[in-house]
C-alpha cells in the first residue's frame, strides 16, 4: 500500500508528464498527445487534496461551467484538447525544478551569492528588480530558479519574500517588449502592419518607466552607484545565462519551437553538458 501511494502521487505523475512532453518535442504521434491529456486530468485529480480552499472556490465554479457548456454543445473533445495543450506547462515546471537544481550546484551561483552577502537588503532588492527583468526577458519565469539560490542560505522568510516580490515586479515588466514572452509574440502577430521593432521600442520605454517607478517606491534609498555595485553581483552568472539564451534562440529559430518548448528542451541539454 505504501509503495502504491508513493507511485500514484501528483509529484510522480509530473515526471511522467515531463518525459512525455520531452519525447513529443522530437516525436509526436497521436497516442502521446492523447496520453498527455489524460495524464493532465489524472494530475489535476491527484493535486486536488493539495489545493487551497480559496483556489477551489475559484476553480470549481469554472470547471462546472465548462462541464455544462461541453455537455450542452457536445464539445468534450475540446476539453480534452485543452488538457493536452496544458501539459506543456507541467513539463515547463519540471524543467524549472531541474534548472533550480543545476543552479544550486554551479560555482558561479556560489560566487554571486558571496558578492551579494555584503549588500544591504534594499540593494539586493533593487538588483533583483533589474536582474529579474533582464534575465527574465529571455528565461521567462525560469529567472526565479536562477535568482533564488543567490540569496544567503540562512536568509529568513521576510528577506526571501521581499526578494521574490522585487523579482516578480521586474520579471512581469518583461512581456511588454521581450519577444521571448508569449504575450509579446502574440501581440506582434495580431498587428502585422506594425513593425516588431516599434512594438519592442514602445514596450521597452513602458518597462523602463515601470522599473524606475518600482525602484522609487520600494528602494528609494538606493542610489545609482549602490544599484550599479549590486548589479555587479550578477557578473559571474552572465556567461551561463548568455549560453542558455543562445540555445533557446537557436532551438526557436532552427527547430521552430516556441519559447516555452525551447526552454523545456534546453534545460536537460544544459544538465548533460554540465
Amino acid at each position: 500500500m505504501t509503495l502504491l501511494s508513493r507511485i500514484f502521487r501528483s509529484e510522480s505523475l509530473l515526471y511522467v508528464l515531463w518525459a512525455n512532453e520531452l519525447i513529443r518535442l522530437i516525436w509526436a504521434p497521436q497516442a502521446l498527445q492523447a496520453a498527455s491529456g489524460w495524464l493532465m486530468i489524472a494530475y489535476a485529480a491527484l493535486s486536488l487534496r493539495h489545493v487551497r480552499s480559496g483556489t477551489l472556490i475559484l476553480c470549481l465554479p469554472l470547471a462546472s461551467i465548462a462541464a455544462i457548456l461541453a455537455t450542452l454543445f457536445n464539445q468534450w473533445s475540446r476539453v480534452l484538447a485543452g488538457f493536452e495543450n496544458a501539459a506543456v506547462f507541467m513539463a515547463f515546471f519540471g524543467s524549472i525544478v531541474l534548472l533550480r537544481a543545476l543552479a544550486d550546484r554551479r560555482r558561479e551561483i556560489s560566487t554571486a551569492r558571496s558578492l551579494f552577502d555584503g549588500l544591504r537588503p534594499d540593494q539586493t532588492n533593487g538588483a533583483f528588480l533589474v536582474g529579474a527583468h533582464l534575465i527574465g526577458s529571455i528565461l521567462v519565469v525560469g529567472v526565479m530558479a536562477i535568482l533564488a539560490p543567490i540569496l544567503k542560505n540562512d536568509a529568513d522568510d521576510t528577506v526571501r519574500r521581499r526578494a521574490a516580490e522585487a523579482s516578480q515586479r521586474g520579471m512581469c515588466l518583461a512581456p511588454l517588449w521581450s519577444p521571448f514572452w508569449v504575450a509579446s509574440a502574440f501581440a506582434t502577430q495580431q498587428i502585422p502592419n506594425v513593425p516588431a521593432w516599434e512594438i519592442m521600442a514602445l514596450g521597452l520605454c513602458m518597462a523602463a518607466i515601470g522599473l524606475v517607478t518600482s525602484h522609487a517606491i520600494y528602494a528609494r534609498g538606493v542610489g545609482f552607484p549602490d544599484l550599479w555595485n549590486a548589479l555587479k553581483g550578477f557578473a559571474p552568472i552572465l556567461p551561463a545565462v548568455a549560453l542558455c539564451a543562445l540555445m533557446i534562440a537557436a532551438l526557436s529559430g532552427l527547430a521552430g519551437l516556441g519559447t516555452l518548448k525551447a526552454l523545456i528542451a534546453t534545460v536537460p541539454i544544459l544538465a548533460l553538458l554540465t
